[in-house]
């Protein structure tokens, strides 16, 4: 399977994504971020449960910030 951590600060469409894969046994939103600080933990702290990151390029740059810090 594999395991997608989404970061969106757009709630309805992490929502949207979910229900569209719920059926699917090979992908799932396994993890959500609501903001770039909640995604920047997550990415650092979690690195075990996710494969693919699903990411905002509005809250990319955020995180490039971060990174950088």
């Amino acid at each position: 399977m594999i395991r997608i951590l989404m970061i969106d600060d757009n709630v309805k469409l992490i929502d949207a994504v979910k229900e569209y894969f719920k059926n699917n046994e090979q992908i799932k939103i396994t993890m959500e971020a609501h903001d770039g600080l909640e995604g920047f933990e997550m990415l650092r702290d979690h690195q075990d449960e996710y494969d693919i990151v699903l990411l905002d390029l509005i809250i990319h740059f955020l995180l490039l910030i971060l990174i950088l810090l």
